[in-house]
């Protein structure tokens, strides 16, 4: 998981976006719920991040 199968990849079969777009576009609810997901724990991250370091960069 740590190297390469932990991202969409280890659950879609792909890294690439536009294909994972496709899929979604295609029907296919679990690249949805996927990508969603994934999208979520990223703002959870910036979010935590950003109460650390108190919005400074």
């Amino acid at each position: 998981m740590l190297r390469g199968k932990g991202d969409l990849t280890g659950y879609l079969g792909t890294n690439d976006a536009r294909e994972v777009e496709k899929m979604i576009n295609e029907g296919n609810e679990k690249a949805k719920l996927v990508f969603n997901t994934m999208g979520y724990q990223i703002a959870k991250e910036i979010g935590s991040m950003a109460t650390v370091l108190a919005g400074k960069n």
